[in-house]
């Protein structure tokens, strides 16, 4: 009989990683460490992307001994990008033609980033099961939408996805 051990891996903190790559902070105050990648899908329409994709994975103290229930998806539209849109508290996926709705367990989290009026929402988080959200890495294609954008994931954010998966699916350690 094989036995695989299977290691939680250590990410030494950073908070500023460059879009794709995975940023790791511990919070004293809250006792809660996050590990989180941002990805910028490409808009559906012409131009550049209006929406950045924030993947989270929260947790109690420095380390996570087993893979995380659940991760929060955040989308986040750029303040400056199409300001006469009316932003929309919608999030939902499109995963290779299956729509998926980021409300069924919990209220979406809606908030204003941008400093607009009250009632403006720039920003929606939802959340996936892990197992979830590791199928959504594998598929060909997802679209995003959310906040009255459309955008999709290309093959280099699936990838980026998937390695943030991979680098949390046995536990992790913030250094």
């Amino acid at each position: 009989m094989r036995l695989a051990l299977l290691l939680a891996i250590v990410i030494t903190t950073n908070i500023t990683p460059a879009p794709g790559q995975i940023g790791a902070n511990y919070f004293d105050s809250l006792n809660q460490s996050q590990v989180w990648i941002n990805v910028e899908p490409a808009s559906v329409e012409p131009g550049a992307s209006p929406i950045e994709l924030n993947a989270t994975v929260a947790f109690p103290g420095r380390t996570l001994p087993a893979q995380p229930p659940s991760v929060d998806l955040r989308v986040q539209a750029y303040c400056f990008a199409a300001p006469t849109r009316v932003r929309m508290p919608v999030f939902t996926l499109d995963v290779d033609g299956v729509a998926w709705r980021l409300d069924r367990d919990l209220p979406l989290q809606l908030s204003a980033a941008c400093g607009h009026d009250v009632g403006t929402t720039d920003v929606i988080v939802g959340r996936l099961s892990f197992a979830e959200f590791r199928e959504m890495t594998t598929a060909r294609e997802v679209t995003i939408h959310a906040l009255g954008f459309d955008a999709r994931l290309d093959a280099s954010h699936l990838r980026a996805l998937a390695t943030f998966a991979e680098a949390v699916a046995s536990g992790v350690t913030v250094k």
